[in-house]
């Protein structure tokens, strides 16, 4: 098959439109994956909030709001893997984030009234 000028012409042209795209795809995805983790971000610090307003409303023992923000952020870390849930993986996942807590109020009493 011999390449004529005008199949030349069309190559060369599919090939300039795939190199100019390539940017625009690669910074599209990048900006699609911020603003995934943004969003996420949002969604963990307004439950936190209200998690954490709710329990300073009905309890007097309150822990520091980063301690509910941990913890929300590891939750939705499990909720949002894209693996299934499965009640191994949520009783591994569980013991993981009650020895972050742990780790948290201890710290906490240590410089605080905490009891």
């Amino acid at each position: 098959m011999e390449l004529t000028p005008e199949l030349t012409t069309g190559l060369v042209a599919i090939a300039s439109a795939l190199v100019g795209a390539m940017p625009g795809i690669v910074s599209g995805f990048f900006t699609r994956k911020a603003d995934d983790k943004k969003q996420l971000r949002e969604l963990v610090m307004k439950t936190t909030a209200e998690n954490w307003r709710f329990v300073a409303e009905n309890t007097k023992a309150i822990l520091p709001f980063e301690h509910y923000m941990l913890h929300t952020a590891m939750m939705c870390d499990l909720a949002f893997s894209g693996e299934e849930i499965t009640e191994e993986r949520t009783t591994a996942h569980l013991a993981k984030v009650d020895a972050v807590m742990r780790v948290l109020e201890q710290h906490a009493k240590s410089v605080s009234n905490i009891k």
